[in-house]
């Protein structure tokens, strides 16, 4: 074997496990067992825009939604000391988009169901 495919093969061989998470795109979502959130790392959900926020601590940002009339999920991320953007109208898991950047958050706040019965 030659020094260049071994070279070659170590490489692809490092690097599969980074290649396969970005190519599957699994998000791990775990839920806040006190408020309901569903939250998960590396992901955002585009478009939806209802407000942002700056300068805030991670763990707020699901809360300020889920204390914000209309919204109904969230993207928070490192930048300007912390930042969440409130998103509004209809949203699911699967719409959550993947993404390589650590820091990043994405959630769903649980909404309440209408009483009309």
């Amino acid at each position: 074997m030659s020094i260049k495919f071994i070279l070659i093969l170590c490489v692809f061989t490092l690097a599969s496990p980074l290649l396969a998470q970005h190519t599957s795109k699994k998000i791990k979502w775990n839920v806040n067992e006190e408020d309901g959130i569903t939250w998960a790392m590396n992901c955002e959900f585009v478009g939806n825009h209802l407000n942002t926020v700056k300068d805030i601590e991670g763990q707020y940002c699901g809360m300020l939604c889920a204390s914000t009339l209309e919204c109904t999920h969230f993207v928070w991320m490192r930048k300007s000391g912390g930042t969440c953007e409130l998103k509004k109208g209809s949203i699911s898991l699967e719409q959550a988009k993947w993404k390589r950047q650590r820091g990043i958050v994405c959630g769903i706040v649980p909404q309440e169901e209408d009483d009309d019965e």
